[in-house]
């Protein structure tokens, strides 16, 4: 399925274009971009799943932004350990 399903979706969920960007704190213009390439920015996508959580119908943000890759999820319903990279050992 393309992202652009899952804009419309939050869209619809909301309303409209504008009130979606109200939620999520961007412009009815950014929303609407958003739709016509069918893509997100990774913070819009973090951000529409916030809000779509908040209202119990959850647009994961791995459907908006192909940055994000689902979580696997083991077979008791937990997830693993996060896995550390090189950057997590730099000095603030």
């Amino acid at each position: 399925m393309s992202s652009r399903i899952y804009i419309e979706q939050a869209i619809h969920l909301f309303g409209s274009e504008k009130k979606l960007a109200v939620a999520i704190g961007y412009s009815q213009n950014a929303v609407w971009r958003a739709k016509t390439l069918g893509r997100t920015s990774s913070a819009m996508a973090a951000r529409i799943e916030a809000v779509t959580r908040a209202r119990k119908a959850v647009i994961h943000r791995d459907k908006l932004c192909p940055d994000f890759k689902p979580l696997k999820v083991r077979a008791d319903g937990t997830l693993p350990p996060r896995v550390r990279s090189e950057r997590d050992d730099r000095p603030a």
